[in-house]
């Protein structure tokens, strides 16, 4: 029984799309580790591996909401359309945050 969450698996014949890319440091440039990757419709976020890549198999073709986030970084936004059997690369830069004073 499915009691909730919008479910974004194609339909029958339909081949799904990929989201893949890289979340690094903006400033040094390196990986981020464990980085938050939501896509909106969707279930749960995706974990950037250590490296900062990150890999979404089995989307529907259509318009997603990408948000990304971090501990001790901004979050990225953007909206990226996928279209059938489609792999789509998407990298992002995240800015550290200040430190509190």
């Amino acid at each position: 029984i499915d009691r909730g969450g919008q479910k974004t698996e194609p339909g029958p014949g339909i081949p799904p799309a990929t989201l893949f890319g890289v979340i690094s440091d903006a400033v040094g440039g390196f990986g981020i580790s464990g980085a938050s990757i939501f896509t909106s419709p969707s279930a749960e976020p995706v974990l950037s591996e250590p490296s900062g890549a990150y890999r979404i198999e089995g989307l529907a073709a259509g318009e997603y909401q990408i948000h990304i986030e971090a501990v001790n970084y901004d979050s990225y936004d953007d909206t990226v359309t996928l279209e059938e059997a489609a792999e789509f690369e998407l990298n992002a830069q995240l800015n550290p945050t200040p430190p509190a004073p």
